[in-house]
Formats: structure tokens, sequence, C-alpha cells
């Protein structure tokens, strides 16, 4: 039975989703759907795009489409057999939902998939730079180029589960994008993480509070001053 596809439907949702027997799957679907640990960013006006970096199979992407009727959301994950999923999970979506299979980096680099030794399951997947002599499974993104790829000028939400790799995106090569963001949803993978990520967004005027495994910011744009 393990890895059976399970069809399920919620009924805030417009279409069911689907859900692999035996997996981390079904921990992922309660967080979502049920204790909706994404309501932090669930009150918002004039949502048009969303980034889900680590969409695992799609179900915090779901839940933002569901929310937000008129937003777009692009989802970022590079496992490929999650990717797989969440490909079935959001085609019912259609253009309101872009898929990239690849993974959140400071820099455009060759990543490798590393499952730690502590089986975390399937939302529990790593990414690193390529070791000499080592074929990349995938090549990294950052997120200026997915600003540039979709013309993108502001993003409404950005969403962040990357499994202790915002120690890179948030260390170098984030002044050009931070301030484009209007809301921040991450989940900080240990004392470190929390000190990069926080020393990144100090450059910027923010809000933040935390619930539960998530840190949310809203950052506010910057003073327009009139010259005479």
């Amino acid at each position: 039975m393990k890895g059976k596809k399970l069809h399920l439907s919620v009924k805030t949702l417009q279409y069911p989703v689907y859900c692999r027997y035996g997996t981390s799957d079904s921990w992922v679907f309660n967080q979502i759907f049920i204790d909706e640990e994404y309501s932090g960013v669930g009150n918002i006006e004039n949502v048009n795009w969303i980034v889900d970096c680590g969409a695992n199979v799609g179900y915090s992407a779901v839940y933002f489409l569901n929310k937000y009727p008129q937003a777009r959301v692009i989802a970022i994950e590079p496992d490929p057999d999650n990717f797989e999923l969440c490909s079935i999970n959001l085609a019912p979506y259609g253009k309101r939902a872009y898929l990239l299979k690849s993974a959140l980096w400071s820099s455009k680099v060759g990543l490798v998939i590393d499952r730690p030794l502590q089986d975390n399951g399937e939302w529990g997947i790593e990414v690193r730079p390529c070791k000499e002599g080592e074929t990349p499974n995938l090549n990294a993104l950052d997120i200026q180029s997915v600003f540039e790829q979709f013309k993108i000028d502001k993003v409404d939400i950005l969403k962040v589960d990357i499994e202790k790799a915002e120690l890179s995106v948030f260390s170098c090569n984030y002044q050009e994008w931070l301030n484009k963001v209007n809301y921040i949803a991450i989940e900080l993978h240990g004392k470190e993480c929390e000190e990069v990520f926080f020393k990144a967004i100090s450059s910027q005027k923010y809000d933040s509070w935390s619930a539960g495994e998530l840190t949310y910011c809203k950052i506010h744009p910057p003073v327009q001053t009139l010259v005479y």
C-alpha cells in the first residue's frame, strides 16, 4: 500500500488533492488544511503573485490558490517524486500555477539532492552544491532569476520551507529582491538559520511574528521622500 495515491476532498478546496499512503504527505496535509499553519498570511488584500519555495506535493500552493482566487503561484520543488504529485495536485488550476523542478539557492549552481541520515520522510529532502566530480541532480534557482523569468515587479507572499537552504538564500545576493517582497512565511531550521535570516531582513523596515513552526514577516515599502 505504501505510495498508493489516495483521493482526498476538502470542503474549502475547489478541487480534490492526492496523498501517498504511508508517507509524510498525511502530516503535511494536516498542517496545511486542518491546522491551517499558513493562516498567518491568510487575509491579505490584492494578492497577485505567490512564490512557494519547497512546494513538496503542492498542498501549500493549493491552499493559497483557493484562499486567493485571483493569485498565481510559482511552485518550486526539487525532489522528483514530490514534484510528480505536486504537478497532479496543481494541474486543475491551469495557468494560475507554474511548476519549477529546482531548488532555491543564493546563486545558479549545480545541486545534488541529499537525504539526511535521519530519515525525515518525503518532506525532509535537502540539497547541497555539487562536490568536485559529482554530477548535479538539478540547477539551482535564485529568487532574482524567478522575478526575471516571470517578469514580476512584486511578490506578495514568499513561502520558504527549504530545509536549511535558507542559510544560503539569505546570506548573500538577497539585496536585489528582498524589498520586492510584501510578506514572508518561512520555516527556520535552527539558530544559525534564524540569525542569518534576521540579519538579512534588518536592512528593511518590517514587522515579524511567529506561529507554530513558522516565522512571518511583513516588509514595509520604503518611504517616498518628496524633494521640492
